[in-house]
């Protein structure tokens, strides 16, 4: 009888514009959208690596905007329209990371971060990677 085990697409680093200076209680959403109906990944992993501008041990939140078609997705966000996925939680200045794991996600989707940290990012790292099963 086969056996599923996960197949990992290659990790892609995702530009979001403005998380780099985001301030806190600002959001940022990624500049374009992921179009998953060619490869219908059954999760994507979500690495993200934050550091803090000044000393703060509050939180970056993750979100996932959904939609059916592509350009339909809004650059304003709406948490009770989202899907969370997440938070990752500062550690003063220094560099603090996680990776967080987007279960099922829609066939066009792009992410949102909402800086609750208290404090400005001062850099920013933000790497997917696409996941489906497969027989062996």
């Amino acid at each position: 009888m086969p056996q599923a085990k996960p197949f990992y697409a290659p990790p892609v680093t995702v530009s979001v514009t403005g998380l780099s200076s985001l301030a806190n209680t600002a959001v940022v959403s990624e500049s374009t959208e992921h179009d998953n109906t060619t490869d219908r990944y059954m999760w994507v992993d979500i690495y993200v690596l934050f550091t803090a501008a000044a000393t703060t041990t509050g939180t970056v939140d993750v979100y996932a905007l959904e939609g059916n078609s592509s350009g339909s997705l809004s650059s304003t966000a709406n948490t009770s329209n989202m899907k969370r996925i997440g938070s990752i939680e500062l550690n003063g200045t220094t560099p603090a990371s996680k990776l967080l794991m987007y279960d099922d996600p829609a066939s066009f989707w792009k992410l949102h971060f909402i800086n609750s940290s208290g404090a400005a990012l001062a850099s920013e790292t933000v790497t997917i990677r696409g996941v489906n099963p497969e027989s062996v």
